[in-house]
């Protein structure tokens, strides 16, 4: 059972969401934090917050929502090629979770990793398909062993096969291992059913950021969810795909085989259909026999289970972002990180990857442009009279011509300010107070809470 958090909380990074993204992500944060440290002086909490939380008992029925999909994925890697800039965008995670999967199968085998082999089987490939062959399939995916099937070999129907090394996931099992990962690395959890990612700040003091890998995105009219509805058998052994996307994945640790699958897109039915799973079961029973001959020569398919769930798609891929906002008097920032669909699991270590780029950018900003502060402040704490703050408390205010080629240079001057936070409850106060004396307009983009600081980071005239 999640931990509820503590009543006195060092500044914190609050991660939403227990899917894969947001377990894959609060880890990259952990080993990102980690690995900048200095002294000490540059910890952070990780706090992990969700409604629900992974759970494998191999026979047991699930009890998660189909809106919590990481739990009801196949799951494999399945690499889609290139062909456009948003999936050349999630080639490159894939690749990148590529080779932290083979690292897990070598140092955690009991994360529910294993590797296989892929069988695609095509009925009508676009050219990006045609077009590939070992060198450039490595290249582009940095999975092993491509082979493109004789026309000798192809089933009916079927004009481009190939084979391929690749992973299967066990999720749920998968998604523990992650948890228990996660918590050992001294990452904290809380069982909370969030209404907007913008609450997530008001659950404790010195919430410094907050990632949104949700999935679905709190209202985001880009996001819609996308209806797959697989069955989970005790038959087939290998992974096997045709143009119609009928599917067999194995779920290796005694989870059986996953047969599916369907894509309905804006679909928000959660009960099993009838005439679905005679489908499914009838594309299953034609590609087991490419998977493993005590398969192919098994007699009958014993259904283990229905599975309904909701893939989090979003138009125009995956958001990983920043947004501002103000929040109870203050600048809140949130990372988003959410839109996967149904590529979640084999995209997520390089996009965990990006959210952790991104964080360390974020919070490095401010001590960047802080080389150039000048002029320190000093006399009366009175907030009314923007001319005079107390020693030690804002320490610079500084304006420079120099803006960065990336920010807009609308305004005359980039500033930052900053001033000890812990000891100072309008610490908030006094630093828009030095601004407004430094500059006659400013807008504040963002204030960001360090352990030991708060910088604020904006445009003045």
């Amino acid at each position: 059972m999640p931990e509820q958090a503590e009543a006195n909380h060092p500044p914190t990074v609050v991660v939403i969401g227990a899917g894969v993204l947001g377990l894959s992500s609060a880890i990259k944060v952990q080993e990102a934090i980690a690995s900048r440290k200095t002294g000490g002086s540059d910890d952070l909490q990780v706090l992990l917050v969700s409604r629900e939380w992974p759970s494998s008992i191999p026979g047991s029925p699930s009890k998660h929502s189909a809106n919590y999909a990481s739990m009801w994925a196949g799951a494999h890697v399945r690499p889609i090629p290139a062909t456009t800039a948003q999936l050349q965008r999630e080639a490159k995670w894939l690749k990148q979770t590529v080779a932290d999967f083979g690292t897990q199968m070598e140092t955690e085998p009991w994360s529910g990793v294993t590797r296989t082999l892929g069988i695609e089987l095509l009925a009508a490939p676009d050219d990006g398909y045609r077009q590939q062959d070992a060198k450039s399939f490595l290249e582009e995916t940095g999975l092993p062993r491509y082979r493109k099937w004789s026309e000798s070999e192809l089933p009916k129907d079927v004009v481009l096969g190939y084979e391929y090394e690749t992973y299967c996931v066990n999720t749920p099992v998968y998604c523990q291992a992650l948890l228990r990962r996660f918590i050992l690395r001294g990452g904290k959890t809380l069982e909370l059913d969030l209404k907007t990612e913008w609450e997530a700040f008001s659950i404790q003091k010195n919430v410094v950021l907050v990632i949104n890998a949700s999935g679905t995105g709190f209202g985001d009219a880009k996001y819609f969810p996308t209806r797959d509805m697989d069955d989970a058998t005790k038959t087939v052994t290998r992974q096997n795909k045709d143009g119609t996307w009928s599917f067999i994945i194995p779920r290796f640790f005694s989870g059986g085989t996953i047969v599916g699958g369907t894509k309905q897109p804006g679909d928000w039915s959660t009960e099993p259909d009838v005439d679905t799973r005679t489908a499914l079961l009838a594309g299953g029973r034609e590609l087991r026999k490419f998977a493993s001959s005590s398969a192919s020569n098994a007699q009958g398919i014993s259904v283990i289970a229905d599975v309904v769930g909701r893939r989090p798609t979003r138009e125009g891929g995956m958001r990983i972002e920043l947004e501002q906002k103000d929040v109870s008097g203050r600048q809140a920032t949130v990372l988003h990180a959410y839109g996967a669909g149904g590529r979640g699991y084999e995209i997520s270590w390089g996009v965990a990857r990006e959210v952790a780029q991104l964080l360390c950018r974020y919070f490095a900003i401010a001590k960047y442009y802080a080389r150039l502060f000048c002029s320190q402040p000093s006399g009366s704490s009175d907030v009314r009279n923007p001319r005079s703050f107390p020693s030690g408390v804002v320490e610079s205010c500084v304006a420079s011509n120099s803006l960065p080629s990336s920010t807009s240079r609308q305004a005359s001057y980039f500033f930052v300010v900053f001033g000890n936070w812990p000891r100072f409850s309008n610490a908030h106060s006094i630093v828009k107070g030095a601004i407004r004396y430094k500059f006659e307009e400013a807008d504040v983009r963002s204030m960001v809470v360090t352990p030991d600081k708060v910088w604020a980071i904006g445009f003045g005239k």
